[in-house]
């Protein structure tokens, strides 16, 4: 049989600052918040991670609320436009987006993927969930190795369907392979079942 890899009952999942929280990736029976968690029920993480970290090949669409790009966990997780060069004023990928280096902000229709810290918490937490470094500060993603693309297109407020489709369409042709869309409504609409059809 193989000569599987064991690990300790009770130690966190990583040695980041704030891995005893991650109980989702590994649930040890520790306490957060008074509340004494239920050892084993998490996502067998570790199982995973012997298979990989996450590869930089993989590239992961944050269509959500905009991402601190410059975020200790995040910076060296972030996409670079590589046919696009910074801060000249020009389209030179010919995409329609002009100095779209780190992604787009489809809500305010500009290349600025983080306005505030406020505005766009959940973004980057979600982009945290997926990629944060394993670096012994903060906490750590389920795949530290991809990179993510920073699609916003709502703030606290919600955001247009029209500007989500628009995001989709953007990862797309940026070549994400998977798209996380942590975000809903109550109505039901056909262009954009559509365009995650067609992604």
């Amino acid at each position: 049989e193989p000569n599987y890899r064991l690990y300790p009952m009770a130690t966190q999942i990583s040695g980041d600052a704030g891995a005893a929280y991650l109980w989702g990736l590994k649930n040890y029976g520790q306490s957060i918040l008074g509340i004494t968690g239920v050892a084993g029920v998490d996502i067998n993480l570790e199982k995973a991670w012997l298979v990989t970290q996450g590869n930089p090949n993989v590239l992961v669409a944050m269509i959500d609320t905009g991402v601190d790009i410059s975020h200790p966990d995040l910076a060296r997780a972030i996409w670079t436009n590589p046919k696009e060069i910074a801060n000249n004023g020009l389209d030179d990928d010919f995409n329609g987006f002009i100095d779209d280096v780190c992604g787009w902000d489809f809500r305010n229709n500009d290349n600025s993927v983080f306005d505030s810290a406020t505005i766009d918490k959940h973004g980057t937490h979600c982009a945290g969930t997926i990629a944060a470094a394993r670096d012994l500060a903060g906490v750590v993603g389920v795949a530290p190795g991809v990179r993510i693309l920073p699609l916003k297109f709502m703030d606290t407020n919600g955001g247009d369907t029209s500007h989500a489709i628009a995001a989709i369409e953007y990862a797309r042709v940026a070549g994400a392979k998977i798209v996380n869309c942590s975000w809903g409504g109550d109505d039901g609409s056909q262009a954009l079942q559509e365009a995650i059809t067609q992604s």
